[in-house]
């Protein structure tokens, strides 16, 4: 249990801002989704501005990863 809480001490809260001109809130929700399991993260408002929650040394490709996979999916969205 120690452990489990050093690791949500160790935690820190970014934000990052999608464009809501581009990006779907479908798209938004299901990479939310998939990425909970590795950092907490939720949509704080209409202007899609994303808390995500990931260990210091993680954070720029957390979310780097997380806008990649936003993309992808809104491409695939305009796609099919």
């Amino acid at each position: 249990m120690a452990t489990m809480q050093a690791k949500k001490k160790a935690q820190k809260k970014m934000r990052i801002h999608l464009n809501n001109q581009f990006y779907k809130k479908e798209a938004i929700k299901n990479t939310i989704e998939l990425f909970n399991d590795i950092c907490g993260c939720k949509i704080i408002d209409d202007s899609f501005e994303i808390e995500l929650n990931s260990n210091p040394e993680n954070e720029q490709r957390i979310a780097g990863e997380f806008c990649n996979f936003v993309l992808g999916i809104t491409k695939d969205k305009m796609l099919f």
